[in-house]
């Protein structure tokens, strides 16, 4: 029996659920995804702001005459500051509304709509106690203000103080153009004066604003939504135990049309729904889900169990979603094991159509959001500096972790599906006589052959084999790399790890030759 030249490809994706042995995607990766089903380093990143009060649980940006507007939602208060198009970000200002209660429970919902009245743009910011219990009762305060302004917020209710409708809420806030809508328990939904987002008063016209019950579960979530049958504007509503979608149909009496799309949904935070390119995905809890005129579950055969197992329970409420369009990335960040904050991501590559994860770097993230103008995703981090200060990171950016002066290489690696003899009906070893790298590679890489003599038996890991990213005229041997190793179930390590370092996967090869069939030890 003659193998001979191998290719070392496995399937895209890392199957963490199962068996090593019954599997044929890679078995092991960190910061590492996949383009054109091969895999390759995910990208750096740089500190873009170091000056938040606190932990951020969430970031939302607007863009205006070449600066972008950010607001951090925190546990004390609301942060704000400016980054331009090229340059470093500002110092960070405090927008905290007058009277807000701090609470280690906080967590923040944000958007954006235009007033016709002041003709500008708006930012509405909602703070509850729902980091720990998305299905909290307890009711706040919705707040407004210019977003381009640097002045501290004020509540709605103080400027609606005839309005007979409930403007202290436990959900939070959705803008569907003209109409500002707000949520909460019982599944109270209420809608302001068209074009006019802090009017829910209208007592020259009561029928423009109203409120009523569409689900009887809290509602945590909300996003607008194109609208179907030429009615528009339209939502779509998450309550905890229901999806609903909410269709405007006319300045009547009757303003919107409610329809129940599942009774049988769920939703696992409120920050873990997004939509993209009119798709909606979110993370139950229980199992992915999306919609795009029909709610379904998303196929994950390779991460599910290994996401649901072992995500902490107690601090599941913190997980937080967001998107990476240009590898077609949907990340879910949440505490995994003993983790108390997001320390790992599943994705999901729709356009690949497979799963793989990946620890966060350093002591992990807690929030994240895809910036369009600068084509990069920023995440805040866990970490505070020595002045008690917290960090927003802009992610994709070169190869290497950048804070300040301080470089340091960022890890990723990848580890083949196993190869072996037993599904040839034969109880073999391989021999590893040579590997053949073909990378798209930056620096150093290293290649290591990790074997198990049976299913049930200890993994053994091999020599490192370093090899440059160039080769010389006088050094034709490192085109290749010798192994003489053996084992009867085999898998590849690709790793890189210096600063600079990346590589994208091409055409790796293995000379393999069978072996003798004694058992390993």
């Amino acid at each position: 029996m003659s193998l001979g030249l191998v290719r070392c490809v496995s399937q895209a994706g890392v199957k963490r659920d199962g068996t090593a042995l019954d599997g044929s995607n890679y078995s092991d990766a960190t910061w590492c995804r996949f383009q054109r089903g091969l895999p390759r380093k995910i990208g750096g990143y740089k500190v873009i702001s170091p000056y938040l009060s606190g932990l951020c649980r969430a970031l939302i940006t607007q863009s205006n005459n070449g600066l972008e507007f950010y607001h951090s939602g925190w546990s004390g208060g609301l942060d704000s500051f400016q980054i331009p198009s090229a340059g470093s970000a500002t110092l960070v200002n405090s927008r905290t509304p007058s009277g807000f209660v701090p609470s280690a429970a906080n967590t923040w919902q944000f958007d954006v709509q235009f007033d016709n009245t002041t003709n500008s743009s708006l930012l509405f910011a909602f703070a509850g106690t729902n980091l720990l219990d998305p299905a909290s009762s307890n009711n706040f305060d919705v707040y407004f203000g210019n977003v381009y302004s640097s002045s501290a917020l004020v509540s709605l209710r103080s400027v609606n103080p005839s309005s007979g409708l409930n403007l202290t809420v436990s959900g939070g806030v959705c803008s569907l153009a003209p109409y500002l809508t707000l949520y909460g328990n019982n599944g109270y939904f209420a809608w302001c004066n068209p074009g006019f987002p802090t009017d829910f008063t209208s007592t020259a016209n009561p029928a423009l604003t109203g409120a009523t019950e569409i689900t009887h579960q809290k509602i945590i979530r909300g996003l607008p939504l194109r609208g179907g049958g030429g009615y528009s504007p339209a939502g779509l509503y998450w309550s905890v135990d229901s999806l609903v979608r909410a269709i405007f149909v006319g300045i009547t009496t009757t303003t919107w049309q409610f329809d129940q799309l599942s009774t049988q949904s769920s939703i696992l935070s409120d920050r873990s729904v997004l939509e993209h390119d009119g798709t909606y995905y979110w993370a139950g809890v229980d199992r992915f889900l999306q919609f795009n005129g029909v709610m379904q579950e998303i196929p994950n055969n390779l991460n599910l169990n290994w996401f649901y197992d072992g995500i902490n329970q107690a601090y599941a409420a913190k997980s937080f979603v967001m998107k990476y369009p240009r590898y077609g990335e949907i990340w879910w960040c949440y505490p995994r094991g003993q983790a108390t904050e997001c320390s790992h991501a599943v994705i999901y590559n729709y356009r690949e159509k497979t799963w793989y994860d990946t620890p966060l770097p350093n002591s992990g993230r807690t929030s994240g959001e895809f910036i369009k103008v600068f084509a990069n995703p920023m995440m805040s981090g866990c970490d505070a500096d020595t002045n008690g200060n917290y960090i927003v990171w802009k992610h994709d950016v070169g190869t290497d972790s950048v804070n300040g002066q301080t470089v340091l290489p960022v890890d990723s690696y990848i580890v083949t599906a196993e190869q072996t003899l037993l599904r040839e009906q034969s109880e073999k070893a391989l021999n590893v006589v040579r590997v053949w790298p073909d990378f798209v590679q930056s620096g150093p890489m290293s290649c290591q052959m990790i074997s198990r003599p049976t299913a049930r038996g200890p993994t053994l890991v091999g020599p490192v084999h370093n090899f440059p990213d160039v080769v010389s005229e006088t050094t034709p041997d490192q085109q290749t790399l010798p192994f003489q190793e053996q084992g009867r179930l085999i898998r590849f390590k690709f790793e890189s790890n210096i600063p600079g370092g990346n590589f994208q996967w091409g055409s790796v090869f293995a000379s393999l030759e069978p072996s003798d069939a004694r058992v390993q030890s």
